[in-house]
């Protein structure tokens, strides 16, 4: 646990056992003190358990990343290999019909690309290929 998370945790158990010994002495208001702490280290959980569904640990390197990657950031693990640049090229030929001119001038177009750029894009790849095309041209 990191020093700041036992510092929270330390500090909602005083609030607790406060509330707790004001109780015991007859205090009314007391009570409310142990189910605020309550309240506290739900909504705590409750983030970090966000959190951790939003990140995964790189074998490698034990670095945070978000869990959609493929690629660790910090020091390139794969998650999962894709398919060789051969494979691909057959498979693009037999969909699109397409030649092995235009797909080499398509794979270079898609390396020319930051890898951030191409990450946060969501749409149709032809469509951003094309309109990175258009902005070359210009």
């Amino acid at each position: 646990m990191r020093n700041k998370q036992v510092q929270f945790l330390y500090g909602i158990s005083v609030i607790q056992i406060l509330g707790i010994g004001f109780v015991a002495a007859g205090e009314r208001g007391g009570i409310v003190l142990p189910a605020a702490g309550v309240a506290a280290l739900v909504s705590y959980a409750t983030g970090i358990w966000i959190k951790e569904g939003k990140e995964k640990i790189c074998p490698k390197c034990k670095a945070s990343i978000p869990r959609k990657s493929r690629i660790c950031p910090e020091c390139g693990h794969r998650y999962k290999e894709g398919l060789s640049e051969d494979r691909l090229t057959e498979y693009i030929e037999q969909e699109k019909d397409m030649t092995s001119e235009k797909i080499d001038c398509d794979f270079e177009k898609i390396e020319s690309v930051a890898v951030d750029e191409m990450a946060a894009y969501d749409g149709d790849i032809e469509a951003f290929l094309q309109r990175r095309c258009k902005e070359e041209e210009i």
